[in-house]
């Protein structure tokens, strides 16, 4: 673990930087949703900045759900 922690390095993937534990600290996957008809990371939608809504967390919260693709 103590030459891990030395390495840092660029791969095919990108970044690669081991933590003290020896695990790799940089996330591999990207996490996307489905927004006005294309895949969107998670990070730049709407959903993320709260403008949106899934209806799962309305559902836990025991709300309607509001359809954003449906007019009022």
């Amino acid at each position: 673990a103590e030459e891990i922690n030395k390495t840092d390095t660029e791969d095919i993937i990108g970044r690669i930087h081991f933590n003290e534990y020896g695990q790799n600290d940089v996330p591999l996957v990207t996490a996307y949703v489905s927004q006005d008809g294309q895949w969107v990371p998670w990070d730049d939608s709407l959903y993320a900045k709260g403008e949106r809504e899934l209806p799962g967390f309305a559902y836990r919260e025991g709300r309607e759900w509001v359809n954003p693709y449906q007019g009022p």
